[in-house]
């Protein structure tokens, strides 16, 4: 299985010198390997329409015109939003 990440691909590569000797990493990949990282980026993120509704009402919650309060800073109460 290849590394889900390219921490983890460091972090693995980095194992095989260990004993001081020298070391090469090398990775192989295929087309399903290609596709299993794009789904593992696309399953790490929820759906656009999902951050959209978030994003209208977290304008809604702070009373800031949708496309606004670039560059502003607000108080925010997680807890407060979370509750509405």
């Amino acid at each position: 299985d290849i590394p889900n990440s390219l921490e983890e691909y460091y972090q693995e590569a980095g194992r095989a010198g260990r004993d001081g000797k020298r070391s090469y990493a090398v990775l192989l990949t295929g087309h399903n390997d290609e596709r299993t990282l794009r789904r593992h980026i696309t399953d790490s993120y929820p759906e656009r329409d999902f951050i959209k509704m978030v994003y209208e009402m977290l304008c809604n919650h702070l009373h800031v015109a949708l496309g606004e309060g670039y560059q502003h800073q607000y108080e925010f109460n997680f807890e407060l939003f979370c509750r509405t």
